[in-house]
């Protein structure tokens, strides 16, 4: 198999188009300029007249000021106050909740470990006998 040659680019070629596209940037830039820096130049010397700048009133951003932060302290106040009471709210229902619990648990413990074997004692012992200790308790 035959090697091919690599082609030689037309290096003429390549640099009459790179400076017609730099020529090009050139020629349209410097028309941007031309028709636009006129206009920017004189926005630009009416901005910075006399006639436009403001005085600052440094009371005026005191007030502003004041009433920004007064706005904020209220706002956080109001969210202050609704997390403390949902949070009040969440902590009596699981205080009540664990009472309860507790409550169920003690009644549960003292049931199982006093009531449930004399119960189960009850039961073992033979149906005359249980007949005696009903009427014993209905006395």
């Amino acid at each position: 198999m035959k090697i091919k040659p690599i082609e030689k680019i037309d290096l003429i070629r390549v640099i009459i188009i790179r400076i017609v596209i730099l020529t090009s940037l050139i020629i349209s830039g410097l028309g941007y300029y031309y028709y636009f820096g006129r206009n920017i130049k004189k926005d630009t010397n009416q901005v910075l007249s006399e006639e436009n700048k403001k005085s600052i009133s440094f009371k005026d951003i005191d007030l502003k000021t004041e009433s920004f932060v007064k706005k904020i302290t209220n706002e956080s106040k109001e969210v202050v106050d609704n997390v403390l009471g949902e949070a009040t709210k969440v902590y009596q229902n699981t205080t009540q909740t664990i009472a309860s619990r507790s409550s169920e648990i003690v009644n549960d413990l003292i049931f199982n470990s006093t009531i449930k074997p004399i119960l189960d004692q009850y039961e073992k012992l033979p149906q005359e006998q249980k007949e005696k200790i009903k009427e014993d308790i209905c006395k």
